[in-house]
């Protein structure tokens, strides 16, 4: 499975290690892209959209400020177009608990059949 991760760094509480502990949790399930981490290509833009296009699953980290980024917006509207399933993790301020609801929508959504993280 391809899981596209939408987020935004506008709130300080998203940052770089908080992306790391997603992504290592979501390599439990499938392959996992974080543009922040793992976006090399010279046309930056571009390979968003080509690893967009990959995706099965978009999970969208909901901070405060994701509705104000035109880049989680046009993520989003580009999902909704291509019938890419999206699911919501609530974001919280305390990183512990953001991947606490990233493991819990893991241990209970259908798409999931896996019962135990690591």
């Amino acid at each position: 499975m391809n899981i596209f991760v939408s987020y935004t760094t506008r709130d300080d509480y998203i940052d770089k290690e908080l992306l790391e502990s997603i992504s290592d949790v979501l390599s439990t399930v499938g392959h996992c892209y974080i543009d922040l981490l793992h976006n090399t290509a010279k046309d930056k833009q571009r390979h968003v959209e080509f690893m967009l296009l990959q995706a099965n699953l978009i999970i969208l980290i909901a901070s405060n400020s994701i509705f104000s980024s035109k880049w989680v917006r046009w993520e989003l509207e580009e999902a909704k177009k291509r019938s890419i399933p999206i699911i919501i993790v609530k974001a919280e301020f305390d990183k512990i608990n953001t991947l606490k609801n990233l493991e819990l929508m893991l241990l209970s959504h259908p798409l999931f059949t896996i019962r135990t993280l690591k």
